[in-house]
């Protein structure tokens, strides 16, 4: 990852925007936007997601900025931050994925009338 610009540390302007120049922030995220994008574009496989993942990354990292520990550096806090938020969004997809209208509605697990499980036709007709 790169090196935040300006010959400022890394610590110096965490504090600052800790003080209240919550601007300081995209000085601080500037030299990760790129890697963060392209870290959530490897494991999501779609732009739009990945610039979402990216943008709740950062917006996360703004918010709990004061629980960052400063022993660790900044870069690889934000990348966890990406990592964690790619990997909930592909939790997400795999909770979201839609029943296919050429697949049957009925599954080993699924409970139906004895008349169904059969094969004798149901009295009732849609």
């Amino acid at each position: 990852m790169a090196e935040v610009a300006e010959g400022r540390d890394e610590a110096q302007i965490i504090a600052s925007i800790l003080a209240g120049n919550t601007n300081e922030f995209h000085v601080l995220i500037r030299p990760y936007e790129r890697s963060v994008y392209a870290m959530a574009l490897s494991l999501l496989h779609n732009q739009a997601d990945a610039e979402d993942a990216a943008q709740e990354a950062f917006l996360k990292a703004f918010r709990h900025l004061a629980r960052f520990r400063a022993e660790a550096k900044f870069s690889a806090w934000l990348i966890s931050i990406i990592l964690n938020e790619a990997r909930s969004r592909l939790r997400q997809r795999k909770v979201l994925k839609l029943q296919s209208l050429d697949e049957p509605l009925v599954s080993r697990d699924t409970c139906l009338p004895r008349s169904s499980r059969t094969g004798a036709r149901s009295p009732l007709r849609l």
